[in-house]
């Protein structure tokens, strides 16, 4: 059971890591996030694997949803001028992004729970055709 943060900045950007080779599902962005160790909740999970994938501090604002055991987390940096520092045998590079802009950036992972979580939050996200059959849009 993964927990994931969802961090938008003041230009009204989310951030992604991309995730190395080293990982599995490599070369595919995601939030930052992880698995839920025994003993912690997922708001746990979700603000250790956070700090361990980026180095931020966040602050949990409300649970978005939850999708078949994975937890997403609506977040907020406690410090707007943290840096980021990447673990680099898990992620490879960061981008913050448009949410509208999503598809932009490459290969998204659990593209289908990302569209549904970040639509539930009243973000948008521009589909092109591929992107429609793989969510099951109408075209």
């Amino acid at each position: 059971m993964p927990s994931w943060s969802i961090i938008g900045n003041i230009q009204n950007q989310l951030l992604f890591i991309h995730r190395s080779t080293k990982t599995s599902r490599s070369h595919q962005w995601c939030f930052p996030g992880g698995g839920i160790k025994m003993g912690e909740t997922p708001e746990q999970a979700c603000i250790r694997e956070t700090k361990e994938e980026t180095g931020l501090d966040i602050t949990i604002c409300y649970l978005i949803s939850s999708i078949k055991g994975h937890f997403y987390f609506k977040c907020t940096l406690k410090h707007e001028q943290q840096k980021i520092t990447l673990k680099q045998n898990e992620s490879d590079k960061y981008t913050w992004i448009e949410p509208a802009r999503l598809l932009e950036i490459g290969m998204i992972m659990d593209l289908k729970k990302i569209y549904f979580v970040l639509k539930k939050d009243g973000y948008t996200i521009k589909v092109n055709e591929e992107a429609k059959k793989t969510l099951n849009l109408k075209t």
